[in-house]
């Protein structure tokens, strides 16, 4: 993955973590709606990353 994909990945995922429940919400329905190609590699990441966060919503 290219360092400038890999930063981004990572911001999001550090963003996500301390963002309210509710912008969580929007955020994750944005990234669903983008084409599954542009997301390779992120989805996993991200949800092992809001699991532990452990916030019902």
């Amino acid at each position: 993955m290219p360092w400038v994909d890999e930063q981004e990945r990572l911001t999001l995922e550090a963003r996500l973590q301390v963002a309210s429940p509710e912008e969580v919400y929007r955020e994750l329905k944005e990234i669903g709606q983008k084409p599954r190609l542009e997301l390779f590699g992120r989805d996993d990441d991200i949800e092992v990353s809001l699991i532990e966060r452990d916030h019902p919503l």
